[in-house]
Order: C-alpha cells, then sequence, then structure tokens
C-alpha cells in the first residue's frame, strides 16, 4: 500500500476458469501493477498472518485519504544511475575516474544512488568546464568497468568503439542547442504501457487516478483496468491484449492520460523544450505543453474525435 503497487502472484500457471472469468472480482496478476485508487472509495488491502498451533491474525488496511500522494517514494531503487563527470579538459576527466576505480578496489562499497547524486553536485559546481564524460551504470561492479573501459578513449588510445552507456564531449559547443519533444499519436499506445513509471512518479499516479475518476461510468469498467488488465494466462497474452486495447477507442483517451502525466513529471524534471511536435494524437498533447489549450479541452477533443 505504502509503494502503491499490487505484487504478482508467483507460482501459478493455470488458474480455475472462475478466476480468469471477466466478471471475476478476483484476479492474479503475473507482473507488478500500479496501485490506483478506485473513485468510489479509499485503497484497501486484506493481511492474513497463520502461525503454528493455529495462531492466526487477519487484517483490514486502509490507505488515509489526507495522505500526501504528491511526493516521490521514499528511497526509490532504479535498475540504473547516471553518473557525470566534468573538468578542464580530458586529464582532468582521467583522474576523477582513476581516482573513483582505485575507491572501489579498495573496499569502498557506497550506495549508486548516493555516488550518482554526488557527481551531479560536483558537476553543477564545475557546469562551465568544457570536458565532460557521461556514464550509466547499474552497479559498482558495472561503473568500475565502464570507467576501466573509458579510460583508453580519454587518453585516445582505444582500438574500440565506445560502449554505449559512456558519452565523453570535449567542448561546450552544444551548450546552444535546444531540445525539442515529440509526442507520439495514435498506434504508440499500449497495454501496460509505463506501468513501473506509473508506480514510482507521482505525476503518472494522479494522472492515472485522475481518468478513473473523470471518466467514471463512461466504460465497461475503469479506464485503468484497460491500461493494466488482469493476466489471461494464454500464449502470446501481450498481443491479445494490445490488439483489444488498440482496436477500444478509449485507449486514445488512455493514451492522453498518461502523456499528461508525462508533461507534470517533465516540468517537475524541469526539462524545458524549444520546440513541441505532435504526430496524429500527439498534436494536442503538443498544443497543451505550448500552452494554447487547457488539459480539459484537450482530453474533451480526443474523447469526441475517437468516437467518429
Amino acid at each position: 500500500m505504502h509503494h502503491r503497487v499490487i505484487p504478482p502472484q508467483m507460482g501459478v500457471d493455470d488458474p480455475q476458469d472462475m478466476i480468469l472469468d471477466d466478471t471475476s472480482p478476483v484476479y492474479l496478476n503475473q507482473q507488478a501493477k500500479p496501485w490506483l485508487r478506485n473513485p468510489d472509495h479509499p485503497r484497501r488491502a486484506g493481511v492474513s498472518a497463520f502461525g503454528f498451533g493455529g495462531t492466526n491474525f487477519h487484517l483490514v488496511l486502509e490507505e488515509a485519504l489526507d495522505e500526501d500522494h504528491n511526493t516521490e517514494k521514499d528511497d526509490p531503487v532504479w535498475s540504473s544511475e547516471l553518473l557525470l563527470f566534468k573538468g578542464e579538459n580530458r586529464q582532468e576527466l582521467i583522474d576523477q575516474a582513476n581516482s573513483l576505480i582505485s575507491d572501489l578496489e579498495n573496499g569502498a562499497e557506497p550506495r549508486l544512488c548516493d555516488l550518482a547524486y554526488s557527481t551531479i553536485l560536483r558537476s553543477h559546481e564545475q557546469k562551465e568546464s568544457p570536458a565532460t564524460m557521461v556514464i550509466v551504470a547499474k552497479d559498482l561492479k558495472h561503473l568500475k568497468q565502464s570507467l576501466t573501459r573509458a579510460l583508453p578513449h580519454l587518453k585516445k588510445e582505444a582500438t574500440w568503439p565506445l560502449d554505449n552507456n559512456i558519452r565523453i564531449i570535449d567542448s561546450l559547443e552544444a551548450k546552444g542547442q535546444q531540445v525539442s519533444f515529440m509526442f507520439p499519436g495514435q498506434g504508440s499506445q499500449h497495454t501496460w504501457q509505463g506501468a513501473e513509471m506509473t508506480s514510482i512518479f507521482p505525476e503518472l499516479w494522479n494522472a492515472c487516478n485522475e481518468a478513473d475518476r473523470i471518466t467514471k461510468g463512461k466504460y465497461p469498467k475503469a479506464l485503468s483496468e484497460f491500461l493494466y488488465p488482469p493476466s489471461l494466462f494464454v500464449e502470446d497474452e501481450e498481443k491479445i491484449q494490445n490488439d483489444l486495447f488498440k482496436l477500444s477507442w478509449y485507449s486514445s483517451v488512455a493514451l492522453a492520460y498518461f502523456q499528461s502525466g508525462m508533461i507534470d513529471l517533465i516540468r517537475t524534471l524541469d526539462l524545458q523544450a524549444l520546440s513541441v511536435v505532435g504526430h496524429s494524437l500527439g498534436e494536442p498533447a503538443s498544443f497543451h505543453y505550448a500552452g494554447h489549450i487547457s488539459r480539459e479541452d484537450w482530453i474533451a477533443y480526443v474523447e469526441k474525435r475517437m468516437k467518429f
């Protein structure tokens, strides 16, 4: 409940037919699912603890409706981290890489997220320094390996291509270049879109909750249940669910709400674009990002357009 995730059920390959029935209030997940709030009531969970000798306890938990869901989950663990190194020249980057490699070889075991944060803070102090190296690492072992493989490139001695998770820039010539956002359109939506991000970032979690609240009663079931459907336990499950989802006009409405959450997240991260472009249903998303239409008008337009 705290992490806003319904975990997958392990060890089930062939559930009973009554569970697979579309009308069943019970279902099983084969992958983690964002636990969204029902528009009619708080999120609730039953917890059972079974002990030896018949000592069993059962609890019903209910979320506090005044709980703050506008902040990121406490201490999220990411599958990878971005580390940024800055210097006046390549030699300074080489020195930083050698120093960090030495620390790791001597037994230093910082959390990767803390190490990444410290490199970001240090780079802010040297933001005008022209030499830059960026590494995306999965863990400390991967980071040490990446630093080691980056050194020959920093020294311009490498005879192999730079690894895809490493970038090295010598100057600030690209500083004046601007970023452009492109919003995808019809056909880009699919089931389980952004499931992990929705569980982590409140901007997306709130957007999905808003979608369920505003569209309540318009569809056979909550919009999020089409986006994150129960498992079918059949072959080609993902393809079947995606085909059914894309054939429905409300899948486009789900895409619009997901894009609205992404826009909120982009703004929270303070990512700014000089220009935006949208393809097909992405056009109204780009208009909204640019401030030309309200979110309400954007969603209403998508709903009316997709009914034709």
